[in-house]
């Protein structure tokens, strides 16, 4: 397979990914409310997934200590910077 079949190939996945994430309305609400291009945001679907697992596990979050999210305490949130994302640690 040849260089340019790899990345269309690559660029169909990714955007299947991105129609797939869509399906939940907590990502759908995330991405709406960003305001760069639709190749950005596909660009960046696992790390929108994690924003959306940690804000979720925020919801039922009962104290410091039960934290389940990456860094405890905090929630990996998005960014708009010249547009494209930023990730960066916000406090819950």
């Amino acid at each position: 397979m040849n260089t340019v079949s790899k990345n269309k190939l690559r660029d169909e996945s990714i955007k299947s990914r991105y129609i797939e994430a869509l399906s939940d309305p907590d990502f759908k609400k995330l991405v709406n409310s960003l305001k760069v291009d639709k190749k950005e945001l596909e660009r960046n679907t696992s790390s929108l997934e994690e924003t959306v697992n940690e804000l979720k596990n925020c919801k039922n979050c009962k104290g410091l200590s039960t934290c389940k999210n990456k860094v405890m305490g905090c929630v990996t949130y998005p960014k708009e910077y010249y547009g494209r994302l930023i990730f960066s640690y916000v406090e819950c």
